[in-house]
């Protein structure tokens, strides 16, 4: 009976994520409004009945995607304190970061597939949209950027403390120079190029390095 209960409980989840993946790749190549039940039915290949056993109307939908293809996207970030014993956190971070951008930048183009014409700018634009639609994604994104300060800030001050940059540099202005030119290449990027630079982000971040650093 546990067993059965087990299986049942898998086939759930699996339709679940059938419909949230199906739904994703609609949102981002139509836009919200333009996408009907009817092709997410024949995307996912699930009946109009299992869609509204898990989501409540297309709104709740569109939350659902929110939450698992942008929040939990977003979330794996390299901490600061995974370099705290080494002797050049700063750079230890950059490096940490471009790896998990780079990571990021791979697992959106395996999960849009090979054959896709979704690109980054599509991505980007649905971003913009949940952050003014969806009720409580804006407070999620806040939150997300203010932990991804905080983790710059630490890592920017081990480096100040370990004499790895030079002490009379603006710890804020130096944050702020790094995440802008994040910011500017992901926007120039998606719109110019439909992808994530990321040699161009490598090569401005390590020019921003070595202002800062201590030679």
């Amino acid at each position: 009976m546990i067993q059965k209960t087990n299986k049942n409980e898998l086939r759930k989840t699996e339709t679940k994520g059938r419909i949230l993946w199906a739904a994703f790749k609609l949102f981002l190549a139509h836009g919200y409004h333009a996408v009907s039940f009817m092709s997410i039915e024949q995307v996912s290949q699930v009946t109009r009945g299992a869609i509204f056993y898990h989501f409540r109307n297309k709104e709740d939908l569109l939350r659902g995607v929110a939450e698992k293809f942008v929040i939990d996207f977003l979330q794996s970030s390299p901490s600061a304190d995974e370099i705290i014993d080494d002797q050049t956190p700063l750079r230890s971070f950059l490096d940490a970061q471009i790896c998990q951008i780079e990571q990021r930048v791979q697992l959106f183009l395996e999960q849009v597939g090979p054959d896709s014409d979704i690109t980054s700018a599509d991505f980007m634009s649905f971003l913009l949209f949940i952050n003014k639609y969806v009720a409580g994604i804006k407070r999620k994104l806040q939150a997300y950027e203010e932990a991804q300060a905080q983790c710059w800030s630490e890592a920017i001050h081990q480096g100040l403390e370990r004499g790895e940059i030079r002490k009379e540099v603006d710890t804020e202005t130096l944050y702020n120079a790094f995440h802008s030119v994040y910011v500017g290449i992901a926007f120039h990027g998606a719109v110019i190029h439909q992808q994530f630079v990321l040699d161009q982000l490598r090569k401005e971040w390590d020019f921003l390095y070595q202002l800062a650093a201590a030679h």
